[in-house]
Parts: C-alpha cells; sequence; structure tokens
C-alpha cells in the first residue's frame, strides 16, 4: 500500500483566530436552558475580509478546537484559503460550555448561537455546517422558529413575556447548510455551496 504524498509534509495545524469563553446574564424571568457561559473559537478569514460567516457544529465528544483538523486532512488552512470565517461553538455540557440540564438543542442552541453571533458582531445571513452528531444541531438551526419558549407552544419567549421582546431569528438568517458524516466529507463542494449562498458579512458598527 502507498503512502500518501502528504506524509512526507510536515503541516502545522492552524490556530484559531480568536478563542473565547463568553459570559451571558440571565434574562430576568428566562427558565429555559441558556447557558451563561459558552467557549468558541474562529477560523480562517477575519470577519472584515470574509466572504461569508459560517457557524460550525462539530461531531461528539469534540469541541470548538476540531476545525484544525480540517485542514490538517486536506493539508492547509481550508478556512483561510476560501475566505470563509468559521465559528466553532462548544456543546452545553462539554469543553468549556457550561452545563444547562434544561438545554433542549431545538430550542435553546439557536438562541445561544443568536448570543454569540451578536458578540462577534456578525450581521447578516450565515451558513451552517454540521459534522456527525452536529447534524441535529443543523436542523435546530434550520426549522425552530426561534422564538418559542419553554415548550408551551405560545410562540413566545419567556424573555418576551417578562417584558423583554426578546426574539431569535436565527432560522431567517441561515442561508446555506450543509450536513457530512466525518471530517474526510468536507470537500470542496461543501465550501461551494456554503460560500455561494451565504452573502458576505460585516462587522457590527460599534
Amino acid at each position: 500500500m502507498k503512502s500518501p504524498k502528504v506524509m512526507g509534509t510536515i503541516f502545522r495545524l492552524p490556530q484559531p483566530l480568536s478563542r473565547r469563553v463568553l459570559e451571558f446574564a440571565p434574562a430576568a424571568g428566562d427558565t429555559t436552558g441558556l447557558p451563561r457561559r459558552v467557549k468558541m473559537t474562529t477560523w480562517g478569514a477575519p470577519l472584515e475580509t470574509a466572504v461569508c460567516t459560517v457557524v460550525y457544529a462539530g461531531g461528539a465528544p469534540t469541541s470548538a478546537e476540531e476545525p484544525a483538523l480540517h485542514s490538517a486532512a486536506h493539508g492547509h488552512d481550508i478556512y483561510a484559503a476560501r475566505r470563509i470565517h468559521l465559528v466553532a461553538i462548544d456543546k452545553v455540557g462539554m469543553g468549556g460550555t457550561e452545563l444547562n440540564v434544561r438545554f433542549q438543542v431545538r430550542r435553546d442552541y439557536p438562541r445561544m448561537v443568536e448570543r454569540v453571533l451578536d458578540e462577534l458582531g456578525v450581521t447578516g445571513p450565515i451558513g451552517v455546517l454540521g459534522i456527525s452528531n452536529g447534524g441535529p444541531y443543523v436542523m435546530a438551526s434550520l426549522t425552530a422558529s426561534c422564538n418559542h419558549g419553554d415548550g408551551d407552544g405560545d410562540g413566545e419567549s419567556s424573555g418576551a413575556r417578562a417584558g423583554g421582546g426578546a426574539r431569535w431569528p436565527l432560522a431567517r438568517r441561515v442561508a446555506a447548510a450543509s450536513m457530512v458524516v466525518g471530517v474526510s466529507d468536507v470537500s470542496a463542494s461543501v465550501y461551494t455551496t456554503l460560500t455561494g449562498r451565504a452573502k458576505p458579512q460585516a462587522a457590527r458598527a460599534e
């Protein structure tokens, strides 16, 4: 069996553009499963020069450091090369993201992502990418109305009922989505789909 050509090449894993643990104060009256502490990393192109922003949901049990392995599989920094600003978030209860036993993927994941994107200053349409166990998180991003609350079906978040008027319209922002089985399945066609449909992003004005 012949060894892959890449075996003779030393490849240094890319480092994230940023690595942060975000702290969020619970909204008044909010009894849902949003964590107060969320670990996230960003990869690839800076937000100001990226052609699109993609939110990444990894497999299990993985972390926000996983995107480095995607570049290792391809032998180069694939996100920087394609000018993608990738946002990877540790799942609730894993890595640096706080465990909240009330957390529900469909109800709370889109709201958690919205908080992170707001903190980063990401506006406009985005892409979402999920690998393996990240699939349900992609589906939550696509299908959740993002304004329902504690599962009572009244169409309002508990924060809105408490007078905050909160809405988490992540599903309206998703312009492209892709789900794959493993790291090796993250191919050029996946990125073409994501970058072709998600419009350029701009940092929020201070």
